[in-house]
């Protein structure tokens, strides 16, 4: 992670149910910090997964350090 440079947060959706599974995923990253897309729309069949992914933007002032990404479904 650079700071002022970009990201790509990959969020893995596994179907391990008998019936489709649709929703919207939503990226969560640190306050200054932006996602694109904000959210994305999957449809995943039974017994398969899929993987959405969204581009984020590390401020230019971030500093050095461990930060926390992850998503809602």
């Amino acid at each position: 992670m650079n700071p002022g440079g970009r990201l790509t947060l990959k969020m893995t959706i596994t179907n391990s149910g008998e019936s489709n599974l649709s929703g919207t995923a939503e990226p969560v990253v640190p306050s200054g910090w932006s996602a694109q897309p904000a959210t994305a729309t999957y449809t995943v069949a039974p017994g398969a997964k899929t993987t959405v992914d969204f581009s984020v933007s590390v401020p230019g002032a971030a500093a050095a350090m461990a930060y926390q990404l992850g998503g809602i479904l």
